[in-house]
């Protein structure tokens, strides 16, 4: 009796271990969190490169994937470079300490990053016309971190370059990093503690393009631009084309750095980001076909200052359309704001035209 009552005991003491250990783990499983697979890059603006010393993004569970590296720029802010490590779950914070060459000194960021928001584009993913012509399902594959001048740190997530939305925006605070601490690096990291190598890295084409070079000589660094350029006004793109002419895809590429896409037969129906406000673009592709059936895109890349001011002769809650008129030669791309009463062109300084393109353009 003795023996059959010990057994009783010792199954039910192995029933109840059991289903201790099954919760726990069922709790572990809950909170494990999910691996998206992404890469870590960088941006800085055209001009002003840096240098990341240490540190980037950070993992709830302390998990570092690394910034590190020199990072130039010949293209637009947002552009992403210097991308040569990979994380799986969605990184919670941003931690960097980093070398500003034009302004000879150095900077740290540590702040939170909007997990939630970085969560919400990796799950809904992207939309992407393939080389046939289709619109397939795409992801958000990459997290780029960039650094402008006055220690600005904007966060975007991008699919590689079609479609990158931000996601953050931080002041970063400078730093002074002690000289004993860098003595002992290599000559090719303990170079960029020093002012004299910045200043060389300053006039060299491979870090600062010599076109960039001559637009900012002798110009102060324009503080406060990277801010600027996140400005939102509620405005929509309208389309006017030549007679008989057909819209296809619309490509977009904003100040702040993200990009977007308005694929046929959607463009029509603008997505959320214009219903309410958005930051202004920098950059519009516009594919069309005429009447002849000849494909052709017209391209146009605005003065960024022109059309800040233009936008800034309204207020953030008028209601405007920023049109994009082909010419009837078709040889150029014109611009105007409306609003308000008013038509202001945006072509001062702006660089448009229209080239013949022998993509196919698959309508269904």
């Amino acid at each position: 009796m003795a023996q059959t009552t010990l057994l009783i005991k010792t199954f039910f003491c192995y029933i109840l271990f059991t289903s201790v250990i099954a919760c726990q783990n069922n709790g572990n499983n809950n909170n494990m969190e999910k691996s998206y697979g992404w890469r870590a890059m960088s941006s800085a603006p055209p001009g002003y490169p840096i240098g990341v010393y240490s540190g980037g993004f950070i993992s709830k569970d302390g998990f570092l994937v690394s910034l590190y590296g020199p990072i130039v720029s010949d293209e637009h802010w947002g552009e992403a470079y210097s991308g040569l490590d990979y994380g799986g779950t969605i990184p919670h914070r941003l931690e960097v300490t980093w070398i500003s060459f034009a302004e000879d000194c150095e900077y740290e960021i540590s702040a939170d990053l909007d997990y939630q928001k970085i969560e919400q584009y990796f799950e809904e993913g992207t939309l992407n016309r393939n080389a046939y012509g289709d619109i397939i399902p795409d992801k958000y594959d990459q997290i780029v971190a960039g650094f402008a001048p006055g220690g600005v740190v904007s966060v975007w997530v991008s699919d590689g370059g079609a479609n990158v939305r931000e996601v953050g925006h931080y002041q970063g605070k400078k730093v002074h990093i002690p000289r004993e601490e860098t003595e002992n690096l290599e000559p090719s990291e303990k170079n960029w503690f020093s002012s004299e190598y910045r200043k060389e890295i300053m006039q060299r084409p491979a870090a600062v393009p010599l076109e960039i070079q001559e637009k900012n000589k002798n110009k102060p660094i324009p503080y406060g631009l990277w801010d600027r350029y996140r400005n939102r006004y509620h405005w929509k793109p309208v389309f006017t084309l030549p007679e008989g002419a057909e819209l296809y895809d619309v490509s977009f590429t904003y100040l702040n750095g993200q990009t977007s896409d308005l694929l046929y037969p959607d463009v029509s129906t603008l997505p959320e980001e214009y219903k309410e406000s958005n930051v202004l673009p920098r950059f519009a592709g516009i594919q069309y076909t005429t009447k002849e059936g000849v494909n052709k895109v017209g391209v146009i890349t605005f003065d960024e200052e022109e059309i800040m001011k233009k936008f800034e002769q309204f207020s953030p809650e008028d209601t405007l359309k920023l049109e994009f008129r082909i010419n009837r030669a078709e040889t150029m791309v014109v611009a105007y704001l409306e609003g308000k009463g008013k038509l202001i062109g945006i072509n001062d300084d702006t660089k448009a035209r229209v080239k013949t393109t022998k993509n196919t353009f698959k309508r269904k």
